[in-house]
């Protein structure tokens, strides 16, 4: 039953008019479909005022993923000059028992970090690692595990600094 509710949650989006101070009307950011769309990020100004959106989807409608090939994070741009979203590469795929996540952008560099469980046995947090993939100038690199060790790592936080260093 929950699986089923889960489903019917879609992503929807508006723009606030700073000159009539008032939203758009909510629009479908994405095709309807009987599949999980949730925990949206959204970073920028990137390169002429461009914004990056990922949010985290799971065709089995499970909130943390039991099954790498169900699991993804999309990803659009909004596109300042056209005033659109444009359909972008996943950020990430394949990502099993995710738990905490972060999104940071400027210019033409972006990360998303997140934490993971190895085993999905929430009990015992010493195999939670931290995890990453960077965006440059339109494109997602690959994901890479920042660190292996036991300790617990709990809330990841991506920065970019204004020159591009990536945090």
């Amino acid at each position: 039953r929950a699986a089923a509710m889960a489903a019917q949650m879609d992503l929807v989006w508006a723009r606030w008019d700073q000159a009539a101070k008032t939203w758009t009307e909510p629009a479908a950011l994405l095709a309807a479909n009987s599949v999980v769309d949730f925990a949206p990020l959204l970073c920028g100004p990137m390169t002429n005022g461009d914004a990056l959106l990922l949010w985290t989807r799971d065709y089995d409608n499970q909130l943390i993923s039991t099954n790498p090939a169900q699991h993804r994070v999309g990803s659009r741009l909004w596109r300042a000059a056209t005033q659109s979203w444009v359909a972008t590469p996943s950020a990430a795929t394949g990502q099993t028992y995710q738990l905490s996540q972060s999104l940071a952008g400027s210019g033409n560099r972006a990360v998303y970090a997140w934490t993971r469980d190895a085993d999905g046995v929430l009990t015992n947090d010493t195999d939670q690692e931290v995890f990453y993939c960077e965006w440059a100038d339109g494109t997602w690199g690959p994901v890479t595990q920042y660190a292996t060790n036991s300790v617990a790592d709990k809330n990841a936080r991506a920065a970019v600094s204004p020159s591009g260093d990536a945090y």
